[in-house]
């Protein structure tokens, strides 16, 4: 049965990958890993246009930081003494910054190649073991020895409709995004989440409502299923299905619209007496909004650092696995 694919991600709210490389690629982007950071934090998830957004003002904002921080350094030069064994103990630690900065730029390049020899794109093959390097004969056989050696079972398995696909698609959140099945941390290598998952028996699809559960609905068909327990035909079923999806995508669009109107900056009028009717509780609100604000801030700072340095990172010419 030929099953349209619709992909996606609940770090990517709001967008369908057309195919599963392409959600590969989400779990490598910054927008994803920000995301991760966010609901560790009790936080909502954020849609693209606004992680763009905020990306942009985390790195204006180190941007100023170290400007400041180079004028600072600038200005005390400046004003060093004249003192002679100052200027010689000066010029000590000038020679060891500049011997130490030599030896971490060479084990940055160590660092640099190694990583590019480890980023070689792997090969996926559903018949490769999720945790580990063996190959079975067969995706059926392959999935045999999971169960055996690592407690690895498929939930719902009698209404799945593709295994290759799902296995497949298991594989590449492992080798492309480096996420654990289980508990969706992300990691740098993919070896080192294969360790991960063994050593914490993560080795497990979590299949949970709100977490990676709608990441698998593309390999199952519950038609059956549903038709039994309502008492009608799998047609009907499949109907109803039909016409619920045609209602989503149509409240989707009119959000969209929405977002929209809301963004185009046009304010509608209104009368005096109804300005001056709501100037207490126009006040009162910012009030609030400043206070959440504040409350936010202390949380959203160390992520907005954090991320602009791993922009910063990508910007110098390294790639920050995940």
């Amino acid at each position: 049965m030929e099953v349209q694919q619709q992909l996606t991600s609940t770090t990517a709210p709001g967008k369908i990958f057309s195919s599963r490389s392409e959600l590969a690629q989400h779990y490598k982007s910054d927008w994803h890993r920000y995301n991760l950071k966010r609901r560790e934090a009790g936080l909502g998830m954020l849609k693209e246009d606004d992680f763009t957004a905020r990306l942009e003002a985390a790195l204006a904002l180190k941007k100023e930081r170290e400007g400041k921080e180079e004028r600072s350094g600038k200005n005390h030069l400046k004003k060093s003494g004249k003192n002679s064994d100052k200027r010689d103990k000066k010029k000590e630690n000038e020679e060891a910054a500049l011997a130490k900065s030599k030896e971490d730029a060479m084990e940055a390049e160590e660092t640099e190649a190694k990583e590019k020899e480890e980023e070689k794109p792997p090969k996926i093959d559903p018949k490769q073991c999720l945790f580990d390097k063996h190959t079975s004969p067969t995706i059926a056989s392959n999935l045999s020895r999971m169960q055996r050696k690592y407690n690895f079972f498929l939930p719902d398995a009698e209404y799945l409709i593709d295994l290759e696909g799902l296995i497949g698609y298991c594989a590449e959140k492992i080798q492309l995004g480096h996420v654990c099945l289980y508990c969706q941390k992300v990691f740098r290598t993919a070896d080192s989440c294969q360790k991960h998952m063994i050593a914490k028996r993560h080795t497990k699809i979590r299949y949970e409502d709100g977490v990676d559960m709608d990441e698998f609905d593309v390999f199952y068909d519950f038609t059956s299923a549903d038709a039994e327990f309502l008492g009608v035909g799998e047609e009907e079923v499949r109907a109803k299905r039909k016409i619920k999806m045609e209602e989503m995508q149509q409240r989707q669009m009119e959000e969209e619209e929405e977002d929209d109107d809301d963004e185009s900056g046009e304010w509608e009028d209104i009368s005096d007496d109804e300005e001056d009717n709501n100037d207490d509780t126009e006040m009162k609100d910012a009030e609030d909004d400043e206070e959440e604000e504040e409350d936010d801030d202390c949380g959203e700072q160390v992520m907005l650092e954090d991320l602009a340095g791993i922009q910063q990172e990508h910007d110098d010419g390294h790639e920050y696995g995940i």
